[in-house]
């Protein structure tokens, strides 16, 4: 219904009146009389005995009036500035003309319920202390149309819980089913540290730092204390039943090529973030200690096992072959790389996925002096 009263709206004040049609009329007239073509001028009555722009600005005086009825102006009525509460989750309420498509506070989009033409309202969850709370009303394009500030202090305890991105597979071919559907869906594993159990309502997951409020987590999941959840990024929003079942359903996919992940706090606090490259299929990276390393194998629902183990290499000359015995980890891809100055470096064939604990690559000795490094993906 807004949108369709803020289609009225621009139309009004455009191509629907006298003022934005004549001109128009205007020309098309005159390029039928120098056409020579015989017809009615727009300018004079018709049909129902008004011409086209006095029945233009007839319809125009019967739609503006319901138009003002309905286009109030922008006011935040809810909280009242200045207030205090010992409740983390407040409702923030007001109006907003028409032209408003959406409304912000502190960058943050809000989902907004209307309850009426005009009359909005969302949920949003304070931070400890004092809150100044600047609400933006945007318009289709994402300018700013009006904008208020209130001032709401949470004197509740606590802080945000120190939640964690655990663990992330950004290739499943067939290591982890999504049960929902059948599946094998990109996973995130989000792991609460803390003593007591994380609501995750309000909350924020992303993979662009551009957007960090990509997806905002919407209530009935909470991650228990020293637990974790399992997030599917596979688009299918459809799929996300608290009740039925734990698991969480995000709106985007992983790049198996790399990217970032995102977890900020219902009032945009970023808490925690990670950076990954491209990935070997089936295989994770995660948390161990204090570091961000690829793990041997994955550990869906617990704590993260053992981190894979680096490649070395040794090696035998038969004649002008070189063969390299490089110790892996199964199931990860390697790639060697040559060089005859350390400073520039090309492939040495494809990428290798190994399957056992060594994987061979090989080369024909061209020159004198070479240079060979290996490295895992990730």
């Amino acid at each position: 219904i807004r949108a369709y009263w803020r289609a009225m709206e621009e139309s009004l004040g455009s191509f629907y009146s006298t003022a934005g049609v004549t001109p128009l009329l205007e020309r098309k007239k005159a390029a039928y009389d120098a056409a020579g073509l015989n017809f009615t001028s727009p300018f004079v009555p018709s049909g129902a005995g008004r011409s086209i722009p006095q029945f233009i600005e007839q319809r125009a005086n019967f739609i503006q009036p319901q138009l003002n009825a309905v286009n109030k102006e922008f006011a935040v009525t809810s909280p009242l500035d200045g207030t205090s509460s010992d409740e983390q989750v407040v409702t923030l309420s007001g109006s907003a003309p028409v032209a408003v498509a959406g409304i912000a506070v502190n960058g943050i989009p809000l989902n907004l319920d209307w309850s009426s033409t005009s009359d909005w309202s969302s949920t949003f969850v304070l931070q400890p202390g004092e809150n100044v709370l600047l609400v933006r009303a945007l318009g289709s394009g994402g300018e700013e149309i009006e904008s208020a500030v209130r001032t709401a202090t949470y004197t509740g305890p606590g802080s945000w819980p120190g939640l964690v991105i655990n663990e992330w597979m950004a290739v499943n071919e067939d290591a982890l089913v999504d049960p929902e559907d059948g599946d094998f869906d990109d996973w995130i594993e989000l792991s609460n540290p803390g003593i007591f159990s994380a609501d995750l309502s309000g909350w924020f997951l992303s993979d662009d730092p551009e957007e960090p409020f990509k997806y905002k987590i919407p209530s009935g999941f909470r991650i228990p204390a020293g637990g974790f959840l399992l997030v599917w990024a596979d688009d299918e929003l459809a799929q996300n039943d608290p009740v039925k079942r734990p698991d969480l359903h995000v709106a985007f996919k992983l790049g198996s090529g790399g990217e970032s992940l995102l977890l900020s706090a219902p009032d945009g606090s970023l808490i925690d973030r990670v950076d990954f490259y491209r990935q070997s299929p089936d295989k994770t990276m995660g948390r161990l200690g204090n570091e961000i390393l690829a793990l041997a194998s994955p550990s869906p629902g617990a704590m993260n096992g053992r981190a894979a183990i680096e490649p070395s290499a040794t090696y035998v000359v038969n004649g002008d072959v070189l063969t390299f015995t490089l110790m892996t980890e199964p199931g990860f891809l390697y790639r060697a790389e040559v060089s005859s100055d350390l400073k520039s470096w090309e492939r040495l064939g494809n990428s290798i996925l190994s399957d056992g604990e060594t994987t061979t690559f090989i080369d024909t000795i061209q020159v004198d002096r070479r240079f060979y490094r290996f490295s895992r993906i990730p």
